[in-house]
């Protein structure tokens, strides 16, 4: 089956970061497709006020209807150092690739309604791992990836994205557009990150392994990337980012 990497980018800074990631792409030596929307949803899609980051599971869904096998998903924050084949060859191996983010879990970023439609207990996922969904993997034509697909698809549908950015415990209920609100009354929730939230319980219920050993790297100068490091994540800057990094020796342009 194909392979593809999937992004949309939507205003502001978006496409501008999209066209970093599709030019780093180029420049480490990928050659597999790119499912790529600029300043458009994927069809069907609610917009991101009605259902924040919906498009990542509609973009998926579609490049199943497309026939691709190993997906990855990478945000419009991100850029390769390296050609992704690596990262391919594990979604081909265990049918997805999904890291851990290892400064918050599950419970401290999802709104209680996320966690009540993912019928998790609520004390039980402020122990649950958090998954990353800034980059993460499926083989669309795999058993465990067409499961993970499902849910997460499932999850856009049915409210389980819908949350405020940022908890205010005392806060107004959450409604589309509206920020910081009502997430959570335990004050230990710090933040409602929609799909990611969604990611971290559907791991957890389908008792998904999480790599710890980080495969990105925040960009922070002077700094370089870790041994590890396959993918940089940075917001656009007008190719600054891309600049400091070619002087590191990592990235060649």
């Amino acid at each position: 089956m194909s392979r593809c990497i999937i992004n949309v980018a939507v205003g502001s800074w978006f496409p501008r970061g999209q066209a970093r990631l599709r030019r780093t792409l180029r420049d480490v030596g990928y050659r597999g497709d790119l499912l790529f929307w600029t300043d458009e949803l994927p069809p069907g899609c609610p917009s991101h006020d009605e259902v924040p980051y919906a498009f990542k599971a509609h973009a998926l869904e579609m490049a199943r209807a497309c026939g691709y096998g190993p997906v990855v998903w990478a945000d419009a924050s991100s850029w390769f150092l390296r050609d992704p084949e690596p990262l391919f060859a594990r979604i081909k191996r265990d049918g997805y690739y999904l890291w851990q983010n290892p400064l918050e879990t599950f419970g401290e970023c999802a709104a209680d309604a996320t966690v009540e439609k993912l019928g998790i207990d609520r004390e039980e996922s402020f122990g649950v791992p958090s998954a990353v969904t800034t980059i993460f993997g499926i083989d669309l034509q795999s058993a465990a990836g067409a499961a993970i697909l499902d849910r997460f698809a499932r999850a856009a549908r049915d409210g389980t994205f819908c949350a405020p950015w940022g908890n205010v415990p005392d806060g107004p209920p959450w409604h589309p557009g509206l920020r910081d609100a009502h997430g959570s009354r335990d004050p230990r929730v710090k933040a409602c990150r929609h799909d990611q939230a969604a990611m971290s319980g559907i791991a957890h219920l389908l008792n998904l392994k999480l790599d710890d050993r980080v495969p990105a790297q925040l960009v922070g100068y002077p700094s370089a990337p870790h041994a590890e490091t396959v993918i940089a994540l940075a917001e656009d800057d007008g190719g600054a980012s891309l600049d400091a990094w070619e002087r590191t020796g990592w990235l060649k342009r």
